[in-house]
């Protein structure tokens, strides 16, 4: 490393998202996880977390149920390029990738 960090000034922004997922992508599948408010209990939220096989079926299938739970947006961490079929396999591919799922 050459230089020493340089501070920068920047507002304060604090962005709330009420539905969000996370996938946690590995060679072969993707761990996710979804944060999306209770339906009947105000103020609580519900967390579900499954494992989704890195096949274009799995991962088309993946964004359909996104987009039908109303995910705003989705995080990914991934190392290599794994995240790749989780980005781009989606029969919309200008949304992004996970098929019509526009939280990207």
């Amino acid at each position: 490393m050459s230089g020493e960090p340089v501070e920068v000034e920047a507002e304060e922004h604090e962005e709330i998202v009420e539905r969000v997922a996370a996938i946690d992508v590995a060679k072969a599948s993707g761990e996710v996880c979804t944060r999306v408010p209770h339906a009947s209990i105000p103020g609580r939220r519900v967390t579900r977390v499954w494992t989704v096989e890195a096949t274009t079926d799995a991962i088309v299938e993946l964004g359909e149920r996104l987009a039908r739970d109303g995910i705003e947006r989705v995080v990914v961490e991934s190392t290599s390029d794994y995240w790749r079929p989780f980005f781009y396999d989606s029969p919309d591919s200008s949304v992004g990738g996970l098929c019509g799922c526009s939280a990207w």
